[in-house]
């Protein structure tokens, strides 16, 4: 027998019993004996309010669920630490869902293969991530979340841009029949994020009232809106219409919350979805962007992933997440003030480029070169995965009228093009 250092004791009837499972593979792996306490049963509560536990309700109050240990023997310290790390979840506004704080952002899989796709998502909900994200123009997204048909416990959220009745209508069966389901949890009107775009969903025969009438023949469960401006997300709330609003929460775009539209959300009890906690994937280090995000008045926070060491990366995050201390706080400030404002997020409204240039990659590059300060790297990526090139471009404006935040790409394309074509 190992030494009770080397021991896990389990009790019986617990009400997080089955969460052993998940580590008994890990623990049996090492040598280690995997045992069950029959000393400790139900009547012997172990859910406590740890110091972890308390940091979570102050930054979120009322959202957290308290940490509960499994382990009952003695461990070593990293071992235990790991058992105790669980998924989070807060609940959607008023929808009652319940959502882990790490979602599923699944934008960037338009990037990889469809096996890897796949592989990725199956272990997200290993990792206990029970909330995914996409979008009818995500091109292939949809389809390759179809491998979560018939599983139980999820929760899908998809939009649509269409800005009337009939356009939702097409746009929702279509993502029906991608997503292999009968029913959509969240659909959302997708980046309205200019006040003509809101007056247009509201109207008569609006995209609003197409989504209300998809949720009375239950094809979809509740009805919210995404948006890429402060002041349109904030009229959109007022309206009193959208159960969610999916908003960019990161440190640079931190006028949602000096605004006071994520304190308005949650006041009306408007679940909050977070995206672009890495402003596409530029505000690093990971950790302390989701760890930002997280401690907003969110309920669940969804990067963009294309590889599974994000994954697992973004999951421990999130497992063990804590607020920033203020040494985390000068070093997040210190990056955004190197950055700016002036960056892709990798949205890719910019697209489709009359030229055919990859534009968010291009910028992306650029941005590689710029604040990663790694212009070997950037040169060699551009190279391989910018057929187009920055050059190109024929300043045709296209991409400018269409960018959420106002960049002047036709500029940073020609910045691109001088600092990464050159020999």
């Amino acid at each position: 027998m190992l030494p009770r250092s080397r021991r896990l004791l389990v009790a019986y009837g617990h009400p997080c019993e089955s969460f052993f499972t998940d580590f008994r593979g890990l623990l049996e792996e090492k040598g280690d004996e995997v045992v069950r306490n029959p000393e400790r049963g139900p009547q012997t509560p172990y859910h406590r309010s740890d110091r972890l536990s308390s940091e979570r309700r102050e930054a979120n109050p009322g959202n957290s669920f308290p940490v509960c240990p499994l382990v009952t023997g003695d461990l070593d310290a990293r071992e235990k630490s790991r058992m105790e790390l669980r998924m989070e979840f807060r609940k959607l506004g008023r929808t009652g869902l319940e959502v882990s704080v790490l979602g599923f952002g699944g934008i960037s899989i338009q990037s990889i293969s469809p096996q890897e796709a796949e592989n990725l998502i199956l272990r997200a909900v290993e990792l206990g991530v029970n909330f995914f994200d996409t979008a009818r123009s995500y091109t292939d997204s949809e389809r390759k979340m179809r491998c979560l048909s018939g599983k139980s416990g999820l929760i899908l959220a998809s939009k649509t841009l269409a800005r009337d009745a009939d356009g939702l209508r097409r746009d929702l069966e279509t993502s029906l029949s991608e997503l292999g389901r009968e029913r959509i949890d969240v659909y959302q009107l997708h980046n309205v994020s200019r006040r003509e775009e809101l007056e247009k969903v509201l109207s008569r025969n609006g995209a609003l009232e197409g989504a209300r009438k998809a949720q009375e023949e239950g094809l979809v469960g509740f009805v919210g809106v995404s948006s890429h401006n402060a002041q349109v997300a904030a009229d959109a709330l007022r309206t009193g219409e959208f159960d969610t609003l999916q908003i960019p929460v990161n440190a640079v775009e931190s006028h949602y919350e000096e605004s006071g539209v994520l304190e308005m959300a949650s006041r009306l009890g408007v679940g909050v979805i977070a995206m672009k906690p890495l402003g596409g994937g530029v505000i690093l280090p990971a950790p302390l962007s989701l760890r930002y995000a997280l401690s907003r008045q969110v309920a669940t926070v969804i990067p963009g992933m294309r590889s599974l060491r994000e994954l697992e990366e973004n999951a421990e995050t999130a497992r063990g997440w804590r607020p920033l201390d203020q040494g985390g706080k000068e070093e997040l400030g210190r990056l955004v003030e190197s950055l700016g404002g002036r960056f892709c997020r990798r949205c890719q409204y910019c697209l489709p480029c009359p030229e055919g240039i990859y534009i968010p990659q291009a910028l992306i590059c650029l941005g590689t070169w710029k604040w990663r300060g790694e212009p070997e790297r950037a040169v060699l990526l551009y190279r391989r995965t910018v057929p187009v090139p920055a050059s190109a471009c024929s300043e045709c404006g296209a991409c400018e009228e269409r960018c959420p935040y106002g960049l002047p790409v036709r500029e940073m394309l020609k910045e691109a093009a001088f600092l990464l074509e050159r020999g």
